[in-house]
């Protein structure tokens, strides 16, 4: 495994407007971080004084609409908004762009922890992973949720259409910081299921990973599954009608599902339902790049229809609430345009995110 990796470098003005909230500075010095065919390589971490930013790999067109933080080190230039959306050249604050292993691992790690633990929290009891039949829906590039739930006991399938495997100096690094992290949780763990990973370079054989979307679920799957876990997935699903029957036929007789779903326009987490004013012609086109990366706008009793249609008992828990002062103005908008949710009733706009438990009797 290569050695830990840490470079600084202060970020001097001036910092040059790329468009609304982004702006652009050459940190060529760091290397060409994210580029086409690799675009989550960079392990760059970037400081506003002490203030850690982020979400780090952002789309260039999330850093100009949304801002806030926001940033992306992609072909050798920084593309970046701060913290509250000001000038950098004038607000009087310090950046420094961090290239470090450490800090971009140990985050992600702590990342996998914090979802793991809100998926036992939600169950009640840790020991019931052990053994059983897991599907975890779309963990993304890290793997990290799926090499914990393994280490838990689970047979798990990670059902990812975009999975890459292991690749190579990247879950080396992932796994063994995982191991840091683990080794004082008290979490029933075989952490040798994540050193065997580690010495073989493969996640196999206690990952399967199935390289399709939800709704293209192989039917050699159906009833296969006693758990099934997401989180922050369900609301870019292109197809959620036909992913819930998928999983509602890939789960097992008395399954339980725990889906976290945030129903924030991504564009914008502060104006979290202005893509509700878009038609469905204008949605489409909204971000053609990343289908639905924004949000799919299927809200959270459209959800529990769909759910509900697929043949699932559920529970429904609001997490964040929509701002009120935000919605008071909204909903005017919302009346007078020609999108389809128009008349759409105001309650169904309150949920910004939640869980759904799911069963199948």
């Amino acid at each position: 495994m290569d050695e830990p990796c840490t470079i600084e470098l202060e970020l001097v003005p001036p910092f040059y407007r790329q468009e609304a909230n982004c702006w652009t500075k050459s940190i060529a010095e760091l290397g060409l971080g994210d580029v086409m065919g690799a675009p989550n390589d960079s392990t760059l971490a970037l400081f506003e004084e002490e203030l850690l930013l982020g979400p780090a790999h952002s789309s260039h067109a999330e850093i100009r609409m949304g801002g806030a933080g926001r940033f992306s080190h992609w072909n050798g230039v920084l593309y970046f908004s701060t913290s509250d959306n000001s000038d950098p050249n004038s607000n009087g604050r310090s950046y420094v762009a961090r290239l470090s292993d450490e800090l971009y691992f140990r985050q992600h790690a702590d990342y996998a922890i914090s979802i793991v633990d809100f998926w036992l929290k939600m169950l009640g009891n840790p020991a019931t992973i052990a053994g059983r039949r897991v599907m975890e829906i779309g963990p993304g590039r890290d793997m990290g949720t799926a090499m914990i739930l393994s280490a838990m006991g689970a047979e798990i399938t990670v059902v990812e259409k975009y999975a890459q495997g292991w690749v190579s100096g990247f879950h080396e690094q992932m796994a063994g910081e995982l191991l840091r992290r683990l080794e004082d949780c008290n979490w029933p763990l075989d952490l040798d299921k994540i050193r065997q990973q580690l010495e073989s370079h493969d996640f196999g054989p206690s990952i399967v990973l199935v390289r399709d979307g939800l709704e293209d679920l192989p039917t050699h799957l159906d009833g296969s599954f006693d758990l099934s876990f997401s989180h922050s997935v369900l609301e870019h699903l292109a197809e959620p009608t036909a992913a819930m029957r998928a999983l509602y036929r890939a789960s097992s007789r008395e399954a339980v599902g725990i889906h976290r779903v945030d129903f924030r326009d991504h564009a914008d987490f502060a104006r979290p339902l202005d893509f509700l004013l878009l038609t469905d012609e204008a949605f489409e086109n909204y971000c053609p790049v990343y289908r639905y990366g924004y949000g799919n706008r299927v809200r959270a009793d459209g959800y529990a229809a769909i759910l509900s249609d697929a043949g699932f008992r559920q529970t429904f828990t609001p997490e964040t609430l929509v701002d009120p002062a935000y919605l008071q103005g909204f909903v005017p908008h919302l009346r007078t345009c020609t999108s389809r949710f128009r008349e759409v009733d105001e309650t169904s706009l309150h949920a910004a995110s939640g869980v759904f438990r799911l069963w199948k009797d």
